[in-house]
This record gives C-alpha cells, sequence and structure tokens, in this order.
C-alpha cells in the first residue's frame, strides 16, 4: 500500500486542487494560489515524487487545470478590484477532493507534523524556540504520531521506517518548505501561513475522525454494523456541517467515514454488539483521542 501511494503520479489537476483544499475558506486570490502551488510542486519535486510529463514543461501554469475545474462547475473565477478570484464552490469540495487525493499521500506526513506544531504554538509564543527533548518537543512528536495511527488507514507509511525516523525526516521537509527554522538548538516557526496551509492538507481526514468519535456516543443504542455505521454518522455529520460544528464538508466522505470506524473497531474502541442492543464503546480511549483532536483542529 506504501509503495502504491509512492507511486501515484502527480497530474496538473492534482497539483492545483492539492493547495486550492489546504484552507477551509472558500476563496484565494489567483496570485497566492499559484504561489501555494509553487511551493507545494517544490516539496514534491524534492521528495522525488512522480511527476506528470506535462508538469515539467517550462510553460506550465495553473490555468488549464483551473479552467477544467470551472467547467465542472467546482469553482468559480470571479473578478474583484482588477484582481482574480477563485471561489470554491462549498458542496462540490468533495468533488474536488478527488484530485487532491491524488497527491496527498506525498504530503501527509508534512501536514501530520505541521498541524503536531500548530497545536503547540502557544508554547512557541512563549519559549520562541523549543527543543525536540523538551516537553513541548516531545508533545510535538506526540501528536504527530498520534496522527499517524489514527489516520493509519488513510496514508499508509513506509513500514521499513519507525514513527521516530519519519519525525525526523519529516522536520527536515518542513525546514525546506520554509515553514520552520531547525537546528541543534531546536524549532522555531518560520512562517506561519506555511505551516498553517499544510497542516490544512489533511483537515478534513481528521474532522472524519472527530465525527466518528462524536457520532458513536450518539449512535450507542442503535443497532449497526462495521457497514452501516458510516452512513449513519454521515447524517450526524451533515447537521455539524449545518452548525459549522465541522469546517469541511468533504469529511462526510464515506471513504474517510469507513475508514475510521474500521480503526476504531480494531482498535477495540467501538465494538459491534451481535445481539442489536448497540454499540460498546472504550471511553477512555475515545476521551484521549478527542482532546488530540480537539488541539490539533483548534
Amino acid at each position: 500500500m506504501h509503495s502504491i501511494g509512492e507511486n501515484m503520479v502527480v497530474m496538473p489537476t492534482g497539483m492545483v486542487g492539492l493547495p486550492l483544499l489546504a484552507q477551509s475558506k472558500a476563496s484565494i486570490s489567483l496570485g497566492e494560489l499559484n504561489d501555494r502551488v509553487q511551493r507545494m510542486f517544490g516539496a514534491l519535486k524534492r521528495q522525488e515524487a512522480p511527476i506528470a510529463r506535462s508538469l515539467h514543461t517550462e510553460n506550465w501554469t495553473i490555468t488549464d487545470a483551473l479552467k477544467r475545474f470551472e467547467n465542472s462547475k467546482l469553482i468559480q473565477q470571479l473578478e474583484l478590484d482588477g484582481e482574480t478570484i477563485i471561489r470554491i464552490i462549498p458542496d462540490r469540495r468533495i468533488t474536488l477532493e478527488y484530485y487532491k487525493n491524488g497527491v496527498l499521500h506525498h504530503m501527509a506526513p508534512m501536514s501530520m507534523m505541521a498541524a503536531a506544531i500548530r497545536a503547540t504554538r502557544d508554547r512557541f509564543k512563549d519559549e520562541g524556540r523549543i527543543t525536540l527533548d523538551s516537553d513541548a518537543g516531545q508533545e510535538i512528536q506526540r501528536l504527530f504520531a498520534a496522527q499517524v495511527f489514527l489516520l493509519r488507514y488513510e496514508f499508509t507509511m513506509d513500514p521499513d521506517h519507525d514513527v521516530q525516523t519519519l519525525s525526523s525526516a519529516t522536520l527536515a521537509q518542513l525546514k525546506e518548505y520554509g515553514a520552520i527554522h531547525l537546528d541543534i538548538s531546536g524549532i522555531a516557526i518560520a512562517k506561519r501561513e506555511y505551516l498553517v496551509e499544510l497542516a490544512e492538507l489533511t483537515r478534513n481526514q481528521l474532522e472524519s475522525v472527530q465525527l466518528t468519535l462524536k457520532g458513536a456516543r450518539a449512535l450507542q443504542t442503535r443497532d449497526l454494523t462495521l457497514n452501516t455505521m458510516p452512513k449513519a454518522l454521515q447524517e450526524i455529520g451533515k447537521q455539524m456541517v449545518a452548525a459549522e460544528k465541522l469546517r469541511r464538508p468533504e469529511a462526510l466522505s464515506l471513504v474517510n467515514l469507513r475508514n475510521a470506524v474500521r480503526a476504531f473497531r480494531d482498535e477495540g474502541l467501538v465494538r459491534f454488539r451481535t445481539d442489536g442492543s448497540g454499540l460498546v464503546l472504550d471511553e477512555v480511549a475515545i476521551t484521549e483521542h478527542e482532546t488530540d483532536l480537539s488541539q490539533l483542529l483548534r
């Protein structure tokens, strides 16, 4: 599974869909989008991700991909005060997610680490720089490992590397991206906006996990199975999106929800009774995961 992900070819539509969905807000200026595309494209090239031949040409621009998205009614291009604004159609985000997912595997570790650093941002305000062996540094690494575990059915990491090895390599990638400073004295945030755009790439997956945990409590007395629970969670999720308890409509993806239910079933956090009397929940584990998610998504 890891090898399949590593060999996913970066296509022009994926290269534009990825940065378009690196935020919860519906619009972005064309100039800002183009800059974000170049940053993420640079990161993919440094990782030696397979790049489509059309992206290797010097005259490649994001124009064709945007035109395709506009023709498919996924986005609108608006002119405002002489500036082009790209607006994502809210109820088409989940369709646009298809293009993003063709690239996301390559960027997922960077996104998880960026989210872990963002979750501890108050410590950076107090201390400026964090050493990896400090309490804050250990918390960053713990939150990174927690995401690797929670999203294990979304992103299969290299089985030849442990989490510590992956963590070290990912921190180096964030430094190359320009999001953090990293040296023997520790970590400091270099560009907050770069860190945020990376962290936001996997926000919808984390929101799917959060929905699964909250939904498990709400559905505890229902007669559900591994196959029927995701659809029931999706109905709860629609209400949460309407109430702005979830920022991303794409968090309601049945694929994401199936993966989350499967992960928690395998962990023993959710068990399905065979007599039709509802779910058995591990409340202690649920509370621990919810605490981590609240940090990562704040």
